[in-house]
């Protein structure tokens, strides 16, 4: 709107489950739903109904105990959410998100509530004006502790991340170097190349946001990973 662009716009309808469904609903499952399934019991054949083989054959290959992983995710979480609640006021929560007051005064007064979890804690949060996918991705923003303005001001983009990518990406990637306008990094490699630049604020927040990653999946002492993790490529 804002270039005049000829755009037109195509809606989809959505099927199989609906968003943040939670029950698996053929030919398609939401995210939600796949990670109930996982939780309640692995990745079984329950699952052959709404995912292609081979998403389900990668799943059943990296099955170690999903229940297991799902149940420690939340106590982590729950943990570092309690933490950081007991030396936050109201007023600490509204200058480190973009949650309104009334959202920050009550996920402070809701801190009880973690004695049952981070999934009871959010129930007790939301309301209307707060669904619970926005209310969990409230929390994951505020144990990235950035101020109010990260979060409520519109930046440009400062670089290009590849996370992926196969034979044909590869020559895209090649005449990207050539015409991006942004930088491309592939792998960020040694951070301080990156010190003095306007790339360094936000890959110090992707670094951050990547050890917290390494955390909730139990892999204390982990750090630095998205400045050493190369992308995947598909054969």
């Amino acid at each position: 709107m804002k270039n005049n662009l000829p755009v037109e716009l195509l809606t989809l309808p959505r099927q199989g489950s609906s968003y943040n469904d939670s029950e698996l609903t053929p030919p398609y499952a939401s995210a939600s739903a796949i990670r109930t399934a996982l939780q309640n019991g692995g990745a079984s054949t329950v699952l052959a109904s709404v995912l292609p083989e081979d998403s389900l054959a990668l799943l059943k290959l990296n099955e170690t105990n999903y229940p297991a992983h799902f149940a420690r995710q939340e106590e982590i979480f729950t943990l570092l959410l309690a933490n950081l609640l007991a030396r936050c006021n109201s007023d600490n929560l509204y200058e480190h998100s973009s949650a309104s007051r009334d959202l920050c005064d009550r996920l402070h007064n809701a801190r009880p509530e973690l004695q049952q979890g981070f999934h009871a804690f959010c129930r007790k949060v939301s309301n209307k004006r707060d669904p619970l996918p926005s209310v969990r991705r409230l929390a994951l923003q505020l144990l990235l502790q950035k101020d109010r303005a990260f979060w409520t001001e519109m930046q440009e983009p400062a670089y290009l991340r590849v996370l992926a990518f196969n034979e044909r990406g590869r020559g895209l990637l090649k005449k990207m170097k050539e015409t991006a306008t942004l930088p491309v990094i592939i792998k960020p490699g040694n951070k301080e190349q990156y010190r003095n630049t306007a790339l360094y604020s936000l890959l110090q927040l992707d670094n951050h946001a990547a050890d917290l990653y390494q955390l909730l999946n139990g892999n204390a002492g982990t750090y630095g990973s998205y400045f050493t993790t190369s992308p995947l490529y598909i054969k």
